[in-house]
């Protein structure tokens, strides 16, 4: 993966799962965790207040294992300039409150940019 110097800022969001987020089995419910992403998404775009930036598109997303009420989760990017027009922000959502922190969840979105990135010298 590619990334150029530019002056983009990522938040890093942690948080742990209530019962409002959880189903019986106390598995964190899947329209939870996106609204946590999309709270993230807002965040990168009010943290680079320098960029425009246009509607966030979920392009791919894995949930690769299940949390569980009272795990802890933070929610990391990184990103990717695809041209001076469009950016790939890259997020994973990895379980925090284990030995060994876990990734239970990656997706990407194509974000369009208003202005444009100048390439480094």
């Amino acid at each position: 993966m590619k990334t150029k110097n530019t002056p983009f800022k990522s938040p890093k969001i942690n948080f742990k799962i209530s019962k409002k987020d959880t189903n019986n089995n106390f598995a964190l419910l899947p329209n939870a965790l996106q609204k946590k992403l999309q709270i993230f998404i807002n965040e990168v775009i009010i943290n680079n207040p320098k960029i425009k930036f246009s509607h966030p598109e979920l392009v791919k997303l894995q949930i690769l294992k299940n949390t569980f009420l009272n795990d802890e989760i933070s929610i990391t990017a990184q990103h990717q300039l695809l041209s001076s027009k469009k950016m790939l922000l890259h997020t994973f959502v990895v379980q925090t409150n284990k030995r060994k922190n876990t990734t239970v969840c990656k997706a990407s979105f194509k974000i369009g940019l208003e202005h444009y990135y100048k390439k480094a010298s």
